[in-house]
C-alpha cells in the first residue's frame, strides 16, 4: 500500500513539474480567425498517460503541440474539431493545425 501512494505521489509530482514547463507564444484560435493565414501544417502531440488526469494530461499534450507549432513558425494553432480532454483516453492526443499570421511589413503601403 505505501509503495501505491509513494508512486501516486511521484507521478502527480512529475506530472505537475511537466505541465508547468511551456513557455510556447502560439495562440489558441479558431478556424474563422485563421482566414487568409499560411497553414504550416499539422501537428499532433500524444502524452502517454491519460485516465482520471484527462485534463492535466490533455493539457501536458496540448502544451507540447503548441512547441511543436512554434518550432514550425507558425503564430496560431486550430485544434481538431475531436481534440479535447477524454476520460480514461490512454495515451491523451492533441492535435490541430498550425497557422503562421502574416507580418504588418509584408503588407503594400497604399497612399
Amino acid at each position: 500500500m505505501k509503495t501505491t501512494k509513494r508512486l501516486l505521489l511521484i507521478f502527480a509530482s512529475s506530472v505537475a513539474l511537466i505541465g508547468c514547463t511551456t513557455t510556447s507564444r502560439v495562440a489558441i484560435a479558431k478556424a474563422e480567425d485563421v482566414k487568409g493565414y499560411p497553414s504550416m501544417g499539422s501537428v499532433r502531440s500524444t502524452f502517454p498517460l491519460g485516465g482520471l488526469f484527462k485534463n492535466l494530461t490533455y493539457s501536458i499534450a496540448l502544451d507540447n503541440a503548441l512547441e511543436k507549432a512554434e518550432k514550425m513558425g507558425a503564430t496560431h494553432f486550430v485544434p481538431d474539431e475531436g481534440s479535447c480532454p477524454a476520460f480514461f483516453a490512454i495515451p491523451e492526443t492533441a492535435s490541430g493545425t498550425a497557422y503562421r499570421q502574416q507580418s504588418s511589413t509584408n503588407t503594400p503601403f497604399v497612399r
